[in-house]
């Protein structure tokens, strides 16, 4: 985590003990998706359309 990034969620963790960190939806879905279309292009190399 970069250097600003961390000191900002220290800071929201010591303002707020009890507060529960969510992920925003678009890196939810964004992240796992971009994996699985890394594997099929990976495997799909040969196959045509």
């Amino acid at each position: 985590m970069p250097g600003r990034l961390r000191d900002y969620a220290e800071a929201i963790r010591r303002a707020l003990p009890d507060a529960v960190q969510v992920a925003d939806r678009w890196h939810v879905w964004h992240n796992p998706c971009e994996t699985a279309l890394g594997e099929v292009k990976a495997h799909s190399s040969g196959v045509r359309g």
